[in-house]
């Protein structure tokens, strides 16, 4: 067994601790982490497990955290020099994650009871919102892999409005290296719960359009390194569309979890930093190899090379980023509404030409996944595009993810009487109403019980039925969903429950104070407004509009 003695944290004259051999003891790493694995990975170094790690160090970074002093913080995690192997890593994290949110205890025991029930290791599957290109389990064993598979399904089952968030199964895979299937959860849900910095994109847009920022960024504080890339590539914007996996996916292990550190206190800017750093560093290799500023031969594949075997230390990598100055989170944020703005602007069938995105969703395999993605593109539809089709599989009850969709009633075929809907679709138990209107708008519902249900309740007069899971959503110009309010915020009164009622002269979807779809007997005088059930926003542009197609999908085995 080595032991090994460490400095005390920077300023501190406490006498130098000595620790034992982390890898020996089986304490640095959980259960699900395949040790063989990571020794394997160090290569000829040897695993040291508190090099530069003083002993005091939780407490050290519990104080800064509840002391408020976020720069002495910004400097206490950037200039760490703790290794992967730490044992400490596991509180740090949870208590830099925990100053965020905390989620309650037992919650994830109590959702994943629910959410695993009908799950063994065999069925158990990913969600859309994963990218199957990135299923980075870095040095987790398969009963780790397992137990991610496990948490992610949980997060998926508790927030549906994730429609893209590559990054999280990388993450999760992260932090069950130090903490249990619990921490890990309560860490995620800080991450997303987050308000004031912005740690995870989630949807398909937020992350194209980091790509965009990142061009911007390096052109303008990194500009020896964006002229080479010009240089090299006819296509800047695909030399930085993959640039988050040059991270996640390129970088050894060691130098990501130091990146990490920074990440869960300030956010997704650090991330900019480093990949900004990986250019000044790789431009400075480039011109040290050959002649100052020449091509460099499919230069993506010689940054991912570069990542991979890199040359320098985690201190210079990380240095080399932090030392830019003048680039601010504001300055960030600016560029990243600039660019989902244009990027929303496009239309749906040519967004970010010329590059090849990781997850196009709705036209990448997702087989990884359950089987109702890799039937969506065989969805007959004449509203929906693939993205909104996957935007709707994040949306709906995760249970109906494993059933194919089919189109019960589409009104260019079966007419406009509203009639012939009930008759086509009625008796489906769940079912989604999608509506394009003649100005081009396009939203809808998911309705949480059959329509024939209005036999019963109509007696004597029209009546509303339905559950909370009953949700209204826009798809064009923008993506957004409704869920039934009653489930975030105080009951406002007798409406808040008017999730959908029918009959042959109307259909209704939501109610109280304006109802936010209300279709007439032929389509034609309809409205959208305000309604106190899904306190939403009119979901067609012009309130009073006419439908130029209805279709009604259900759900089948």
């Amino acid at each position: 067994m080595t032991e090994l003695s460490a400095a005390g944290v920077a300023g501190d004259n406490s006498e130098r601790e000595v620790f034992e051999h982390a890898l020996e003891l089986g304490v640095a790493f959980t259960e699900y982490v395949d040790v063989d694995s990571f020794k394997a990975s160090l290569g000829n170094k040897n695993p040291h497990t508190e090099d530069g790690f003083g002993g005091r160090s939780e407490e050290h970074l519990v104080a800064l955290l509840q002391s408020g002093a976020t720069k002495n913080l910004k400097s206490y995690l950037r200039n760490s020099q703790w290794p992967a192997e730490s044992d400490a890593r596991r509180n740090q994290w949870m208590n830099l994650c925990g100053h965020l949110v905390k989620a309650g205890g037992g919650l994830y025991q109590e959702l994943a009871k629910d959410a695993l029930a009908q799950d063994s290791e065999e069925t158990l599957s990913l969600p859309p919102f994963v990218d199957s290109e990135h299923l980075h389990s870095y040095h987790l064993n398969q009963h780790g892999i397992h137990t991610a598979k496990e948490v992610i399904t949980v997060i998926a089952n508790l927030s549906p409005d994730i429609i893209y968030c590559p990054l999280l199964y990388p993450l999760v895979c992260l932090f069950l290296h130090y903490m249990t299937p619990e921490a890990c959860f309560d860490c995620v849900q800080a991450l997303l719960a987050a308000d004031r910095t912005l740690y995870l994109a989630q949807a398909k847009k937020n992350n194209e359009a980091t790509a965009l920022v990142l061009r911007d960024l390096a052109k303008k504080y990194t500009k020896q390194a964006y002229v080479l890339v010009v240089r090299s590539s006819k296509n800047v914007d695909a030399v930085f569309e993959p640039w988050i996996w040059w991270i996640f996916k390129d970088l050894p292990f060691q130098y990501l979890v130091r990146i990490i550190d920074s990440y869960l206190l300030e956010g997704y800017k650090v991330f900019f930093r480093v990949a900004l750093s990986i250019l000044i560093l790789f431009t400075k290799d480039s011109n040290r190899r050959g002649s100052r500023n020449s091509p460099v031969t499919n230069i993506s594949a010689a940054i991912s090379r570069f990542c991979s075997s890199m040359p320098y230390e985690p201190k210079k990598l990380l240095k080399a980023g932090f030392s830019i100055r003048g680039l601010t989170r504001r300055e960030i944020h600016k560029l990243q509404a600039k660019h989902e703005a244009y990027l929303r602007s496009l239309p749906a069938t040519d967004e970010l030409p010329a590059v090849a995105s990781t997850l196009s969703a709705g036209q990448t395999s997702l087989s990884h996944s359950f089987n109702g993605p890799s039937y969506l593109l065989k969805t007959k539809t004449q509203i929906l595009t693939p993205d909104m089709l996957h935007a709707l599989w994040g949306w709906i009850p995760i249970r109906l993810t494993l059933k194919k969709l089919e189109r019960l009633f589409s009104s260019e075929v079966d007419g406009t009487t509203l009639r012939t809907l009930y008759t086509r679709s009625q008796h489906a138990q769940h079912t989604i109403l999608v509506i394009k209107s003649t100005d081009g708008s396009i939203f809808g519902a998911f309705c949480s019980e059959p329509w024939f249900t209005r036999h019963e309740k109509n007696q004597p007069h029209m009546s509303f039925f339905g559950t909370g899971e009953t949700f209204v959503f826009t798809m064009y110009p923008s993506m957004k969903k409704f869920p039934w309010a009653g489930a975030t915020v105080q009951t406002r009164g007798h409406t808040s429950d008017h999730f959908m009622a029918g009959d042959d002269t109307m259909l209704i979807i939501g109610s109280g104070n304006g109802e936010a779809i209300y279709l007439d007997n032929m389509m034609s005088s309809c409205r959208s407004t305000h309604c106190d059930t899904f306190v939403n926003e009119p979901l067609c542009e012009a309130q009073d509009f006419s439908c130029q197609v209805v279709e009604v999908f259900g759900f089948v085995d």
